[in-house]
């Protein structure tokens, strides 16, 4: 998923914390590509409702015009669907399909995976290492280029094989979205990963944890999963609002 357009769409609907708000608005007064999508999504918010009230208003104009005109052929007894009709079933689907997806949303039941694909986003890349007068990370950088890349079984390999001056947690941490985010999940694997991190004291606990809840919702792991998002929003902690959105649903058994 793409974070940048992710990060508008969530400050556009109200969702980023004042703080992510702040540093968003930040980014956005001196960032010139920011700007240019912040202002093509909105304006693309703004078409598609105003494109959707004419259309609407337009197409009840045509229901009244061609009603009163089918009224005054009644001698006419061909037995055709009204042109108001045909005009009318896309929008009674649409409007089937939006009540459909509304229940969903408010009292319908979800499966771990579908949350799990609407929710799991990959953690942003670490950074590759300069040569600091000793010898470069070379299996560290080789990692990274890999998962810039999408190619999480070769990054997997060379974030296990980092050299010795690569903290550990952050060792684990990769491995663990590696362990993840591959063709084929490991989801014990990543939760065994996350876990190796909220035992050391580090920048990426709260980053772990919440991944930690991702992966045991991956393996359909509901009751634990839900441990972890309740553990969250009680500390606020990195991921809440979304782990506040996971435990309100109706998950399916």
């Amino acid at each position: 998923m793409d974070n940048t357009q992710d990060h508008i769409e969530k400050y556009l609907d109200g969702e980023l914390n004042p703080e992510e708000a702040k540093a968003f608005e930040a980014r956005l007064a001196n960032d010139n590509e920011l700007k240019t999508a912040f202002e093509e999504t909105k304006a693309a918010r703004n078409l598609i409702t105003a494109a959707g009230r004419m259309e609407l208003k337009e197409t009840f104009e045509g229901f009244e015009k061609e009603m009163k005109s089918s009224e005054s052929s009644d001698s006419e007894q061909v037995r055709v669907i009204p042109l108001w009709a045909k005009r009318v079933m896309p929008i009674a689907a649409m409007i089937v399909v939006f009540v459909g997806v509304y229940w969903f949303m408010l009292g319908g039941t979800y499966t771990t995976e579908s949350v799990y694909n609407k929710y799991y986003e990959v953690y942003d890349a670490p950074s590759a290492l300069r040569d600091s007068g000793t010898e470069t990370p070379l299996h560290w950088n080789t990692a990274v280029r890999y998962y810039n890349e999408g190619k999480y079984n070769e990054a997997l390999r060379n974030f296990e094989k980092s050299e010795a001056e690569i903290p550990e947690y952050l060792v684990d941490f990769y491995s663990g979205i590696c362990a993840m985010s591959k063709k084929n999940p490991d989801y014990a694997s990543a939760v065994s990963y996350f876990l190796d991190v909220e035992k050391r004291d580090n920048d990426y606990r709260q980053q772990a944890l919440w991944y930690r809840g991702m992966a045991l919702l991956g393996q359909g792991e509901k009751d634990k999963a839900f441990a972890v998002f309740h553990s969250i929003v009680e500390a606020k902690s990195y991921g809440y609002r979304d782990a506040q959105k996971i435990i309100k649903l109706k998950l399916s058994e």
